[in-house]
């Protein structure tokens, strides 16, 4: 089973924690970071680094590139993960399944979520796109195969994941795939009979996430 991270497995946002004394923080990440296109891609295929970024705002908080470096770092630092896709994932791995994350992200990813989330204890592998210089998750998913090996392929595995766009993909890659839409609706269809159907397809089981 391949997870998501972005409104998937967490909805949390980066960078929250503002320095005191630059109000318009929040204004400039949006502007200088996530409204950036060229600079998103950027970082998520790995060619920026978190430094850069912090250079970045540097120039527009008048702050010393190290001190905005260390805001962004905090405010990656214990982001909340939803309910019902983390107990999933939970039972997953206490199961005979195997898991994986995939994402499209930058390199605070790996540096310091995964660390502090524990998600290398809760997931088999965990594909992040900054460390390979890939945003295609088409490509990025074969990976994951290629890492568990035991015939494992888009025919037995089943994508959680919120972007109708991906799903489309996953589904017409020859996988099957499950739109995440809240905690309510991932319990709702957890305890229904297409998941069975599903889960029985890729793995000849039911897992269901608990309340």
């Amino acid at each position: 089973m391949i997870f998501d991270y972005g409104f998937t497995l967490s909805s949390a946002l980066y960078f929250q924690l503002a320095p005191p004394s630059c109000p318009d923080w929040p204004d400039l990440i949006q502007t200088l970071i996530f409204r950036d296109a060229a600079v998103m891609d950027a970082w998520f295929r790995g060619v920026l680094r978190l430094k850069d970024l912090a250079d970045r705002m540097a120039d527009a908080t008048r702050l010393p590139s190290s001190e905005v470096l260390n805001y962004l770092r905090l405010g990656c630092a214990q982001l909340a993960l939803n309910h019902a896709p983390l107990a999933l994932a939970q039972q997953v791995r206490a199961s005979s399944l195997r898991s994986a994350l995939v994402t499209l992200n930058g390199d605070i990813f790996s540096d310091m979520v995964v660390r502090s989330q524990g998600l290398d204890t809760l997931f088999d592998v965990i594909v992040n796109s900054a460390d390979v210089g890939q945003c295609n998750k088409a490509q990025l998913w074969p990976l994951v195969f290629r890492a568990l090996g035991d015939d494992i392929g888009y025919h037995n595995t089943l994508l959680i994941e919120d972007n109708a766009t991906q799903i489309a993909l996953f589904r017409d890659l020859g996988g099957v795939a499950y739109q995440y839409q809240g905690d309510a609706a991932l319990h709702a269809w957890l305890s229904g009979t297409e998941a069975t159907q599903l889960l029985g397809k890729v793995a000849g089981q039911t897992i269901s996430a608990t309340p």
